[in-house]
């Protein structure tokens, strides 16, 4: 389901449609869940091995993002217990940041699992003007070339040969530029979903805790 979501995006499907079928995306996680943690004999088992695998927090990160984006905060609680109660609440900034300005007592920390997501992460706290937009800019450009080790990388060169290429977007990057007010202006890379964010816009996101807005 997450993956005909990415693919639906990236063929047009409207805004409001895609907002819809996020309801499907969080049951087939939850389904999952379910399945695995009676396979492994593990009920709080993760669905996705986030500190591990790159491409697992990757997908975590978009999941998230697309809620926000496409006004589905009301998802969002499901989607973090999935990975809370195995042990994941608390452990990345990029995770708590993203979930913080719509879920109460989230954390504050310093510390993230993968280092590709840095620049990401700074810009939401400098203190300059000016550096978030250039860190924006940093990260879309470092953004595909990071996740050269994925199942997915150049998927669409097979595309003549049965691939399964559904698109490359770094929602995350949208969104963090969403909920913190960042300058996107500088952005040109094609992964970049401008217009995803451009209807996020449309809407008020929601305040980021005072303790947030001081770090």
């Amino acid at each position: 389901m997450y993956k005909r979501q990415i693919l639906n995006y990236t063929g047009g499907v409207s805004m409001e449609a895609l907002a819809q079928e996020l309801d499907g995306v969080i049951e087939g996680y939850e389904d999952y869940q379910r399945k695995l943690g009676l396979c492994e004999e593990l009920p709080n088992i993760a669905p996705l091995n986030i500190d591990d695998y790159l491409h697992d927090y990757e997908e975590y990160v978009q999941v998230i993002s697309l809620c926000i984006l496409l006004q589905r905060g009301d998802l969002l609680p499901r989607v973090a217990l999935l990975q809370d109660r195995a042990g994941y609440r608390a452990e990345d900034t990029l995770i708590e940041d993203l979930l913080k300005p719509y879920l109460p007592d989230r954390a504050d920390l310093d510390e993230w699992y993968h280092p590709m997501y840095s620049p990401l992460i700074w810009a939401i706290y400098s203190q300059d003007p000016d550096e978030p937009r250039d860190l924006l800019v940093e990260y879309c450009n470092q953004w595909y070339q990071s996740f050269e080790h994925a199942s997915w990388y150049d998927s669409h060169l097979d595309m003549d040969e049965g691939g399964y290429y559904v698109g490359y977007w770094a929602f995350e990057a949208a969104a963090v530029a969403y909920l913190y007010g960042l300058d996107d202006s500088a952005v040109k890379h094609m992964v970049f979903p401008r217009d995803l964010l451009d209807y996020a816009r449309r809407f008020t996101p929601p305040p980021i805790p005072q303790q947030a807005a001081q770090d």
